[in-house]
């Protein structure tokens, strides 16, 4: 999580906790319905089979598939992290490292 957090230029500080890992869906989302409402985006790390199918809930359903080291964007519009609920999310985007890999080899060549 530091290298992501120091690639992306984030200044967000990292808080590590034992309740993303193993989590359901729904343990997620009450970790992001508690986060203080003076953070402005949270980047969440965690495992499968939880995160595909809590990007499935937060966009209101869709298959997604989150392979290893996966990222999604989703945005939710609300006043604060409580109003956080499935169905609200936007899917922004979703880079897998496949993606990245095979945009690097078709630029390489060029």
């Amino acid at each position: 999580m530091e290298l992501a957090h120091e690639a992306g230029g984030w200044t967000q500080p990292i808080r590590a906790t034992e309740a993303l890992y193993d989590a359901s869906p729904s343990s997620v989302l009450g970790v992001i319905q508690t986060t203080d409402d003076s953070a402005s985006s949270i980047i969440l790390a965690g495992h499968e089979p939880t995160w595909s199918s809590m990007v499935e809930a937060l966009v209101g359903g869709g298959r997604v598939e989150m392979p290893t080291c996966a990222m999604a964007r989703i945005d939710v519009l609300v006043e604060g992290w409580v109003g956080v609920s499935w169905g609200r999310g936007n899917l922004v985007w979703l880079v897998t490292p496949k993606t990245i890999t095979d945009y690097d080899d078709e630029n390489r060549h060029s």
